[in-house]
């Protein structure tokens, strides 16, 4: 059993680098997975609302002429309360 300690010291030492060379790795990747899932869920969000804006207009040129909310540039619909928002029109 003796002979055996320094063999143990040694393997828990590699098993705590290995391990902290994986959280070291993960950690940052999980993190900016997280913040594209909260970017396109409020992107997702205003979709959903400019969705629901333009639906309740007769016609796309009404909702041009008549919206209030939303800020339509030449090709892009964005909204007023933050212009980061904006969406791409074909």
């Amino acid at each position: 059993m003796k002979n055996n300690n320094g063999f143990i010291m040694l393997d828990s030492m590699l098993s705590v680098m290995i391990f902290t060379l994986v959280v070291t790795i993960l950690m940052p990747a999980v993190l900016m997975l997280e913040q594209i899932d909260n970017a396109s869920s409020e992107q997702l969000k205003v979709h959903r609302q400019l969705y629901l804006e333009i639906s309740r207009y007769e016609s796309y040129d009404q909702f041009l002429k008549k919206n209030t909310k939303y800020k339509v540039k030449s090709g892009e619909i964005c909204e007023n309360s933050n212009l980061q928002n904006c969406f791409k029109t074909k």
